[in-house]
């Protein structure tokens, strides 16, 4: 049963970005909309109130309009610095963020009233003679009571303008997960279903026949076709559970079991309650791959083979790893890392940083990758 990626930071095919996790394009636009919004907004509220005073009468004399714009441009600038606080805030919710901007526009609407009336007191005469000084608390309220509507207003939109920047990031980041996902697949294809592995297993299966190894034989032939249902299927832009993966992984290693006899041990250390976390659909593929081409196939000895997982600080840690290898009068498979290079960008597009594979020798001399994913748990 295939699972949709899951939601978290994203991480995941995250659904929701910082400044920092986005492309400096996108940091961009998002600045250059937040601008635009500002001054579109408060230019909105200078033709307003002209307007309104044009029509019924009141102030209309140069210093009331110079004052209205000075108004209009100290709140422009007040809710750009409420952007620039909030740019590098955590924007998983819409509506926390448009709470944080509320809750940071209460001061800046007092400051843009106090500027407000300032203005009002030092350009217009006829304001002077008519109104009381800017520090009355009535007069400040009203001011305040008039300007927190277009605060909350450009607020609401500030989120909206931040949650689309979130959704097309989303939306790219699924694409370039579907396009890697899709390499992914050509990568199984061309390193698992390879003229070479299809020679050996075929080679197996005949002797399996020429012995009358019948039962074996027919063995051979389910796990084969079995892992190649599970690697041509178009499952890799999903998540699985770990029992799931592991099945697969049991299927491959019982095809090269079969090739390589008792010179490959496996050893599973999967600790009880992994078996339920999602892990990327084929993830493993090419780190097992790795240690059968590296270490069983050019080793004259034994070589154990174990594959574990533990879940631990919120992350479910997969590995795979091997003993140290006996290889006498050959030299050593050298491969191009395409298939390592494959899994850190699959991580990397469908966790955002969140994820990473490590690689390194053993205290035995022998050979280790790590995965380390963010634990979500497939549900039932």
């Amino acid at each position: 049963m295939n699972h949709n990626p899951p939601n978290h930071r994203p991480y995941s095919v995250p659904d929701s970005t910082t400044s920092e996790d986005r492309p400096p394009s996108e940091s961009a636009r998002v600045e250059r909309e937040i601008i635009l919004l500002s001054l579109v907004v408060w230019s909105l509220h200078f033709a307003i109130v002209v307007t309104r005073s044009l029509f019924v009468g009141h102030l209309t004399d140069m210093g009331t309009t110079a004052a209205r714009a000075i108004t209009s441009l100290a709140g422009a600038l007040a809710v750009y610095a409420i952007y620039c606080v909030l740019r590098r805030r955590d924007t998983t919710s819409s509506i926390r963020l448009f709470a944080r901007a509320v809750l940071l526009s209460a001061p800046a609407c007092v400051l843009v009233s106090v500027v407000n009336e300032a203005a009002f007191w030092s350009l217009s005469a006829a304001y002077r003679e008519m109104r009381i000084p800017f520090l009355e608390a009535n007069e400040l309220a009203f001011t305040v009571s008039v300007l927190a509507w277009i605060f909350i207003a450009w607020s609401a939109l500030f989120a909206a303008t931040v949650n689309a920047a979130a959704m097309r990031q989303r939306e790219r980041r699924l694409l370039e997960a579907e396009s890697a996902a899709h390499q992914a697949q050509l990568m199984a294809l061309r390193l698992q279903i390879s003229p070479h592995f299809l020679f050996n297993t075929l080679n197996t299966l005949s002797g399996l026949v020429g012995l009358d190894r019948r039962a074996d034989a027919e063995e051979f032939i389910l796990n084969l076709s079995s892992f190649l249902r599970y690697s041509l299927a178009d499952s890799l832009t999903s998540f699985v559970p770990l029992e799931q993966e592991i099945e697969a992984q049991q299927m491959y290693l019982a095809i090269e079991k079969t090739r390589f006899g008792d010179r490959v041990k496996i050893d599973y250390r999967i600790s009880p309650g992994c078996e339920r976390g999602l892990v990327p659909s084929l993830i493993l593929q090419p780190l097992v791959e790795n240690a059968i081409k590296h270490a069983v196939a050019p080793s004259e000895g034994e070589v154990t083979l174990s594959l574990g997982a533990e879940r631990k600080d919120g992350k479910l840690r997969l590995w795979v790893e091997h003993g140290p290898v006996e290889i006498s009068g050959k030299e050593p498979t050298c491969g191009l890392g395409i298939g390592l290079e494959n899994v850190k960008r699959r991580l990397r597009v469908l966790y955002s940083g969140d994820a990473c594979l490590r690689t390194g020798t053993t205290d035995s001399a022998g050979w280790r990758s790590i995965l380390a994913i963010p634990w979500v748990e497939a549900s039932s």
